[in-house]
């Protein structure tokens, strides 16, 4: 057999993906020949489909050396790089094969998915729109949309979404990602639509239903909400499901439930504050003040800075009648925020049951200069300020 017979038959066996054998057949045109560049990077093909990315390397490089203006040898070689994570070297590969030879659409894809492994995502959208300009695809829009994503550009990453979804409406991970986005941006309805389709598509996915969920109860349909959850939970047990359907739960005054679905996700994750913070909100609700405060302790112990919890411990310790210790708690929080409208308020509640008229005044004008439109009526129906609701200067604050 001549060289030709050995390298057609090489490139036949690779296309059958018999990779060893073709390997073998490359080898055998090599010795009836060495000075021919596409059999060296058939070889080099063949021993990257057999995971010997260091060898196949070697055998690009000797192709380059008889032919320096290979763009796919360059492209081919950056393949063979990324395999053995030597991202930066595989990155100026694909430039070099993009110099050589601008329209090579697999180039270009190949360089927006190693800008992603390098996190350089402004290069990223820059490669994505010269791949478009080659070859207009669902692929590239897909990697656009998600890069896009990670910049926070929610707008152009719907446009580009929406790009993707033309190309095949079925294509389950833009619905998804679409709805993502949307929740994002608050747009719950448009959100929920596509958390619809994606569940049309995948039934089964669980963080679909539970995402599909928290819209919902963003819009106040939080029956709604507890199936989404409860559809979420019977294919996949998960702590966020739990955790936001006693939310819902609790929306709806159902804190018996509410509590019952924070242990659920207790049992997953026993070290979550916002849990702990959760279940000591509903159980203040139903008046079980020292229940509440020993989860707040134990929210605090986990994360001792969750404004929630010293917040909420604080007024809580005042229901209980331990004002002192409770404008400990509100001055933790607002160590951390000192603009915390709810802290300032409840401070000035308890200096008021304290009987300390010029603090509970002056931390009520505090509040009400960061939120006129809500402590003034507030304060108006708040029993705590009955101890200085005559006083002129209370008076001046609330009728604003």
């Amino acid at each position: 057999m001549q060289f030709e017979d050995w390298f057609d038959r090489g490139v036949e066996l690779d296309k059958l993906g018999n990779y060893t054998e073709a390997l073998t057949a490359f080898e055998r045109a090599i010795l009836l020949k060495s000075n021919e560049a596409s059999v060296w990077n058939w070889r080099g093909l063949a021993l990257l489909k057999l995971n010997k990315a260091e060898e196949a390397i070697s055998s690009f490089d000797r192709s380059l050396e008889l032919c320096p203006h290979q763009g796919r040898t360059w492209y081919h070689r950056g393949l063979a790089l990324g395999e053995i994570g030597r991202c930066e070297e595989e990155l100026s590969d694909y430039n070099r094969a993009l110099e050589i030879t601008p329209n090579l659409y697999e180039a270009w894809l190949a360089s927006a998915i190693t800008l992603g492994t390098l996190g350089k995502y402004e290069e990223i959208i820059l490669v994505c729109d010269r791949a478009l300009a080659v070859r207009n695809n669902e692929e590239i829009w897909e990697i656009r949309g998600d890069t896009l994503c990670k910049l926070e550009r929610y707008e152009d990453a719907i446009y580009s979404y929406e790009r993707v979804l033309e190309f095949n409406p079925d294509n389950y991970d833009a619905w998804y990602n679409r709805g993502n986005v949307l929740s994002e941006l608050e747009r719950y309805e448009d959100a929920v639509y596509s958390y619809d389709r994606t569940l049309g598509l995948n039934p089964s996915d669980y963080e679909g239903w539970c995402n599909r969920g928290n819209c919902l109860d963003e819009l106040g349909r939080h029956e709604e909400a507890i199936d989404s959850y409860d559809r979420s939970l019977m294919i996949q047990p998960n702590e966020r499901a739990w955790t936001n359907r006693g939310c819902s739960l609790a929306e709806l005054g159902r804190y018996e439930e509410a509590i019952d679905s924070y242990d659920l996700a207790l049992e997953l994750e026993p070290n979550d504050s916002e849990v702990f913070n959760n279940r000591a909100n509903s159980l203040k609700c139903l008046n079980r003040y020292e229940d509440a405060i020993s989860n707040y302790h134990r929210a605090l112990e986990i994360q001792p800075e969750l404004i929630p919890s010293l917040n909420g411990l604080a007024s809580t310790l005042m229901k209980t009648g331990k004002v002192q210790e409770a404008i400990i708690y509100f001055d933790r929080a607002l160590s951390i925020d000192p603009e915390l409208a709810t802290a300032i308020y409840n401070k000035a509640c308890a200096y008021a049951l304290q009987q300390d008229l010029e603090l509970a005044i002056e931390f009520l004008r505090q509040a009400i200069d960061l939120e006129p439109e809500i402590y003034p009526g507030m304060a108006k129906a708040e029993s705590n300020f009955d101890s200085i609701r005559n006083d002129a200067r209370f008076i001046e604050l609330v009728d604003l």
